[in-house]
């Protein structure tokens, strides 16, 4: 865990050490009053995809795990109640993205079937005018 928070620190301080110098090549620097200072503000934030509840405290993943289910990552809520212990309802959010999986997998399915049938009778209508003329 020390050695995954490490990594995850050194990647913060290098993107905001990289945001603040790009910042401040954009800012020209001429001498100003202090109430005319421009401020720069920069903001960080992490989708449930990228972050990891291995080596969190069970009451830590338990919280995480309920506030990715509350946002509809219910892949990462499963895994996350795992961690916790919580295994009736790590399986519940698994039952859940595995139902959100499915259905995003029948659209797209549904969205192939109707572009192969519209690819399908434009070839047909282009081969019926091919043996007109």
């Amino acid at each position: 865990m020390i050695l995954r928070n490490s990594r995850l620190a050194l990647i913060l301080s290098v993107a905001l050490t990289a945001t603040a110098s790009v910042r401040a090549a954009e800012v020209p620097v001429t001498p100003e009053s202090p109430s005319s200072a421009t401020v720069s503000t920069v903001t960080i934030s992490s989708r449930y995809d990228t972050l990891s509840c291995d080596g969190l405290p069970q009451d830590e993943a338990r919280r995480f795990a309920q506030n990715a289910q509350r946002d509809g990552a219910h892949m990462k809520a499963a895994e996350c109640f795992r961690i916790a212990g919580d295994l009736v309802r790590a399986d519940r959010a698994q039952m859940r993205a595995s139902a959100d999986e499915g259905t995003a997998s029948a659209q797209r399915m549904k969205a192939g079937i109707e572009s192969t049938k519209a690819q399908a009778k434009r070839l047909r209508e282009a081969f019926r005018n091919s043996n007109r003329g």
